[in-house]
């Protein structure tokens, strides 16, 4: 059995040692200052020390899993102790060279894998240093694997992708935020706002993934003449960008969903009855029997929505 160890075990190291141990096919060893936050990780069968070097010494393959300023630092520190073993690097921002240059003997991968890890649903990308052999590499790979997504690319990408998909959850965090606060702006309870946000998301990602059609074109399946997103996104006039999007969608969101259910309430009142549009008395009939629909039907609108309902411009002659 290999040993894998994590040097730092913080939120993202924490994760890997729980997702390498899980499985049963490795031993962990896992290092970090104040051990009293990952005594958990004993419950797994980890075995745990704040020296670096113990961990580096029992491992056939290590992760450092530390900030990006401590990476040289730390590597510098174990470098004797990692000569011709695998050493993976998740801090952000450091490059191939400055690793090799702090470890040369051993064998550098550099990794930007996102918070995901934490549900096994990370993308990771990575870059191999000279020293690696395909078996090496195929060793790499099955723990990627756990992880979620895995993809090497040349490294001079990594550093897009560290501000894509290293960062992208916090982006699509603040959408689903901003969709479920304009879900409660119409009135939906918090958790179904958040959780219809939350999984509209999985959903369109999982739509593209599995069919790979582009965006836009989702996006036209979805798009209908004076529908929901054409109010919320055009209605204003403006020119989105995906900050103003989520700025502005709680507004917009609102203001959409009031001017369909107006149209659709207008409508239905005056389906129902037999009231004219020239009729000098439409205010008046058409109040009885707005509200006599929301009382049959339980309707219970906020005073703004039923004043703006009241006073529909679709009542005009």
């Amino acid at each position: 059995m290999e040993t894998v160890g994590i040097i730092g075990a913080g939120q993202i190291g924490s994760a890997l040692a729980k997702i390498i141990a899980e499985t049963g096919r490795y031993h962990v060893i896992a290092s970090r200052r104040n051990l009293s936050k990952i005594k958990d990780l004993e419950g797994l069968g980890i075995e745990l020390t704040r020296d670096n070097k113990i961990v580096a010494s029992k491992s056939d393959i290590i992760i450092v899993s530390v900030k990006p300023h401590k990476a040289f630092e730390v590597l510098k520190e174990i470098s004797e102790e990692v000569r011709n073993k695998i050493v993976i690097s998740v801090a952000a921002a450091i490059p191939l060279d400055r690793l090799i240059e702090a470890a040369p003997e051993a064998k550098i991968v550099r990794a930007m894998p996102n918070i995901n890890i934490l549900v096994k649903a990370s993308f990771t990308a990575y870059s191999v240093g000279p020293n690696l052999k395909e078996d090496d590499l195929k060793k790499v790979q099955e723990l990627f694997r756990l992880m979620g997504e895995y993809i090497e690319v040349e490294e001079e990408l990594m550093d897009a992708i560290t501000a894509l998909s290293g960062s992208g959850p916090a982006y699509v965090s603040t959408l689903i935020e901003a969709m479920a606060y304009a879900g409660l702006k119409v009135g939906l309870p918090r958790e179904l706002a958040y959780y219809s946000a939350a999984y509209t998301v999985l959903g369109s990602a999982k739509l593209y993934l599995d069919t790979r059609l582009h965006p836009s074109v989702i996006k036209e399946m979805v798009l209908t003449p004076a529908g929901v997103y054409a109010s919320v996104m055009l209605g204003s006039g403006k020119q989105y960008t995906w900050i103003s999007i989520m700025r502005d969608l709680p507004i917009n969101l609102s203001s959409a969903t009031y001017g369909i259910l107006e149209k659709q309430m207008v409508d239905k009142v005056l389906l129902e009855s037999n009231i004219e549009r020239n009729s000098l008395t439409i205010q008046i009939e058409y109040k009885a029997k707005l509200c006599e629909i929301m009382k049959v039907e339980k309707i219970d609108l906020k005073p703004v929505f039923y004043n703006t309902l009241l006073n529909s411009s679709r009542l005009r002659p």
